[in-house]
């Protein structure tokens, strides 16, 4: 019975999260990069470059005891934006990034 609880253990799932990135005026960030990820894991995998309309779709496997995620989004000028969600409720999720503050020289 011990490797039968061994198997599935090791045993990973496939999740699915879906969204769109705007910007403070609602428009898309079409340079917007989105990533999924299990916190606990040492590694992140490469983001995912949304869409000519801001939508992502981000399929990635993880442990299968595992219920929540981090969902991170960048974008160039852009503050980046991290978030929990939870496997397979968060879909059609609305990603608002805020502009960096403009550098003031002296």
């Amino acid at each position: 019975m011990l490797p039968w609880l061994f198997l599935t253990n090791g045993c990973s799932q496939l999740f699915r999260v879906t969204g769109v990135v705007l910007d403070g005026n609602g428009a898309p960030l079409v340079d917007a990069i989105v990533s999924v990820y299990d916190p606990e894991e040492s590694w992140k995998p490469d983001g995912k470059k949304v869409s000519a309309e801001g939508k992502f779709e981000v399929l990635f496997s993880a442990r299968a005891f595992v219920k929540r995620f981090l969902l991170e989004t960048h974008c160039e000028g852009y503050e980046s934006d991290i978030r929990i969600v939870t496997q397979n409720h968060d879909t059609d999720i609305r990603v608002i990034l805020c502009k960096k503050p403009a550098s003031v020289s002296p």
